[in-house]
């Protein structure tokens, strides 16, 4: 075999792997879930008046259709081995006032929002013995047991505990 067909078939042989490789790893990145989770304060409308909310909000930005199992906010507390890292700590409510029934199938490229009570957290969180501010993180929980986490923020215990559940507002004219 002349030199030239030597080279011709390794160079087609490293061209066939490296496009293998790079098949099977967009295949990969593009059919595990990604889920964005994001916690926003809210109002939420009914009836008898407007209450304050905290949304936390879920958006599958990936290609293929996962299952949320449940959702919930946990408190983030100091870790104890040592270093300045936090460990998540009890989790805080699971109740919520509006938003999708758990389990719910999350589509691609769809997001659920879920609504829950400050107050209500406040007040869970004033049983279990905490006050002042504490930093709280959402998270949601597929039926794969992956955990997809917001980033964590300041809960003041104290302001929300004394808020009332719903706020009457008074009906203006319009003009």
């Amino acid at each position: 075999m002349p030199e030239w067909m030597q080279y011709g078939t390794f160079i087609i042989a490293v061209v066939g792997a490296v496009l293998g490789v790079i098949n099977w790893l967009e295949r990969w990145w593009l059919r595990r879930p990604r889920l964005k989770v994001s916690v926003a304060a809210a109002f939420v409308a009914d009836i008898s008046g407007v209450s304050d909310a905290w949304a936390l909000e879920a958006i599958n930005t990936g290609f293929v259709d996962t299952t949320l199992s449940f959702f919930h906010f946990e408190i983030l507390t100091k870790s104890t081995k040592g270093n300045c890292e936090e460990e998540p700590g009890p989790l805080v409510i699971r109740k919520q006032i509006a938003g999708p029934r758990f389990p719910h199938k999350l589509c691609a490229r769809e997001s659920c929002t879920v609504y829950v009570s400050p107050r209500l957290m406040a007040q869970g969180l004033i049983d279990g013995g905490y006050g002042g501010c504490v930093k709280l993180r959402g998270f949601y929980k597929d039926q794969l047991g992956r955990k997809y986490r917001s980033k964590r923020f300041q809960f003041d215990i104290n302001r929300w505990a004394k808020t009332p559940e719903w706020v009457n507002y008074p009906e203006t004219p319009l003009s």
